[in-house]
């Protein structure tokens, strides 16, 4: 498994864009800017292997939001030139340096928690190929949606926007 950075990803002067309440946009935001007042949009892929079992990625301790957490992989905030899809497939290349086949859009839905209100929408998709790991990634596995139950059922931690994403997949 090879090690890679994502450049951008947590870029505190990133421009991403900005939406309103319904998801339209309305201009740029400095990541650095966001609080619950600002709405922005944000891409997940779920990526799935031969066998259907979806990949996880469990968070690096020192990344936030949410360290530690299982999520969905990968994902991002959209910038501010981007269409939701260009922002996944870019997540993909600097998350896991590959490219996805048979990408689907599944949802566009909102997502509130303490800190923030922002529209994701998700995709699914199939591995193709080497997963590099980043370096922001403590672990990845494939899992099942019932290891993923089970899981939630013992405490593991998966972030929001994981779980509000696994709701739409069928």
């Amino acid at each position: 498994m090879k090690l890679i950075r994502r450049g951008f990803f947590f870029s505190r002067t990133e421009e991403i864009m900005q939406v309103n309440i319904l998801n339209q946009r309305i201009g740029k935001v400095k990541r650095a800017d966001l609080n619950k007042s600002i709405y922005f949009r944000t891409c997940n892929i779920f990526l799935f292997d031969d066998s259907g079992k979806l990949l996880v990625q469990k968070r690096s301790e020192n990344i936030k939001p949410f360290p530690g957490f299982w999520d969905a992989s990968p994902g991002g905030v959209v910038r501010i030139n981007e269409t939701d899809l260009e922002a996944v497939n870019r997540e993909i290349k600097e998350e896991m340096d590959f490219e996805p086949d048979d990408v689907k859009k599944i949802a566009t839905v909102s997502i509130e928690n303490e800190e923030w209100f922002w529209w994701s929408t998700f995709f699914k998709g199939k591995v193709v190929g080497e997963i590099k790991k980043s370096h922001e990634v403590e672990d990845y596995k494939f899992m099942s949606i019932d290891e993923i139950k089970t899981r939630l059922k013992k405490g593991e931690k998966f972030t929001p926007g994981c779980l509000k994403g696994l709701q739409y997949l069928h």
